[in-house]
């Protein structure tokens, strides 16, 4: 399963735009390093 995908699942899972999960997604990566 590609990102794309996998993105586009999360975000009809959650009712958000992709935008908000990848900022979500990059200010947790960017916390933890």
């Amino acid at each position: 399963m590609n990102l794309k995908k996998a993105l586009d699942k999360e975000a009809k899972r959650r009712g958000e735009t992709k935008s908000v999960i990848v900022r979500e997604a990059l200010e947790k990566y960017l916390k933890s390093t």
